[in-house]
């Protein structure tokens, strides 16, 4: 493996690791994975679905993922004064600086390696990941479940989600993400459009696409309409999971449009007839105000085949933890400052 020389800044390809002058620059793993990827391929525009493929596996993602994990890399290359990476309107990025290579120094001593996946970033998870993997588990034999990952903002549940995406593609589940969104300004059913879309399907132009009002089933104007729209959104999932075991993951469902929220209360109802696991995750402060989305939230949620998790933040035990593995050594003064300033939010 090689190192990456650019301005003053080497990014070492063994030890994971970005220096500038000398000093360790901290950037998340997703930064760092980005940084490496643009680096193999300096002068060339990498498209944003290439970007997809080879860093998220090719899961669907909301709108400004790669645009912010593009800001944070330009962040710990200096800032807005820096000219490393420029950006291709409509196409992607393109790493703009002379990248020279060298040959990393090898002894015998183990190379200290950055944490990465699955070490210091699910510090204080431990017993999550492991009712995850009994989700995975109850999955491969046919007994599928949804799990509901609650907790505040910044809590970790994307990181949560993620992990078990890794464990579940180390199983041989296929894997789809789905993401609700914030202002309401898109089409009903949007997260499992997007499933599709992952899968490589799409909605017929003559299937039901009903309203939020119209996703009410207890309108007797809109069952039937809703009843097709039903059926044509499961059997995908019934289609996909019989050649292969499948992990679906909706984020922030706590913004999810009433059409499909009212899926989701009859997938909780089929899901142990699938080796599927579905995970959900939920912003605690931020529940639906409406009261028929808010109904059907907590019949997915109180559901027997739905399993609660709350996120609790990190005690002060887990944050050093986490900042020993992060800098090789212990330090209480790093621990009690990180802990005073995060109140134990991964964040």
């Amino acid at each position: 493996m090689a190192a990456f020389v650019f301005d003053d800044f080497v990014f070492d390809d063994v030890r994971y690791q970005l220096t500038r002058g000398g000093t360790v620059v901290k950037a998340d793993t997703q930064v760092l994975e980005l940084l490496s990827y643009l680096l193999k391929n300096p002068g060339r525009v990498v498209t944003k679905e290439e970007l997809i493929d080879e860093i998220w596996q090719g899961r669907v993602l909301g709108d400004n993922v790669i645009s912010v994990c593009v800001a944070k890399l330009r962040k710990a290359l200096g800032g807005a004064g820096n000219r490393c990476i420029g950006n291709v309107y409509g196409r992607g990025y393109r790493f703009m600086r002379p990248v020279a290579t060298r040959e990393t120094q090898r002894t015998g001593a183990p190379v200290p390696m950055t944490p990465r996946v699955a070490d210091s970033s699910l510090v204080g998870r431990g017993q999550v990941i492991a009712q995850l993997d009994t989700a995975l588990t109850r999955a491969q034999t046919g007994r599928g479940v949804m799990v509901a990952l609650l907790g505040e903002a910044g809590i970790g549940k994307t990181r949560v989600a993620e992990e078990l995406e890794r464990r579940g593609r180390d199983l041989g589940f296929q894997v789809a993400w789905g993401h609700c969104h914030p202002f309401g300004d898109v089409p009903p059913l949007w997260p499992f459009l997007q499933l599709l879309r992952a899968w490589g399907l799409q909605l017929p132009a003559a299937t039901p696409n009903p309203s939020e009002e119209g996703a009410e089933v207890g309108e007797r104007e809109n069952v039937e309409t809703w009843h097709s729209t039903v059926l044509f959104m499961t059997e995908p999932v019934a289609k996909m999971a019989a050649g292969q075991p499948q992990v679906i993951v909706l984020e922030d469902v706590q913004w999810a449009d009433g059409a499909s929220l009212q899926l989701l209360s009859h997938l909780v109802a089929t899901v142990a007839q699938l080796p599927v696991t579905i995970v959900l995750t939920v912003r605690d402060g931020q529940l639906p105000v409406e009261s028929r989305s808010r109904r059907t939230l907590d019949y997915v949620l109180g559901h027997r085949d739905c399993t609660r998790i709350t996120l609790a933040r990190l005690t002060k035990a887990d944050v050093d933890a986490y900042t020993s593995a992060l800098f090789g050594s212990r330090d209480q003064a790093i621990t009690d400052a990180v802990f005073a300033k995060s109140e134990g939010n991964p964040f």
